[in-house]
């Protein structure tokens, strides 16, 4: 029988101080992946129809393709109709 054992290979000055790994908070979407401005939405939406309508057949990819083109415009609108400083509308209903 093997048993797997784990060795620590670093040297005790090389260790973390503490084991979690994890930062100290954690950030929102827009700050993980940048703000995208309502155009990029509306763009990027564009070319996801785009795609599915060159498929010939819808299959799940494509229907996938679509709802996240259908959810990029829904949330580019709420952008463009939201108030400076106020909330997000409807980006996430369907």
């Amino acid at each position: 029988m093997l048993t797997l054992v784990t060795v620590e290979r670093r040297a005790g000055k090389d260790r973390r101080q503490h084991p979690e790994r994890r930062a100290g908070g954690r950030r929102g979407g827009q700050e993980r992946r940048g703000e995208e401005s309502a155009a990029e939405h509306i763009r990027n939406a564009l070319q996801l129809i785009a795609e599915v309508a060159d498929a010939r057949e819808l299959d799940d990819e494509h229907r996938r393709d679509l709802d996240a083109a259908l959810f990029r415009l829904r949330f580019a609108l709420d952008r463009l109709e939201a108030p400076v400083g106020g909330k997000r509308g409807s980006a996430g209903r369907r």
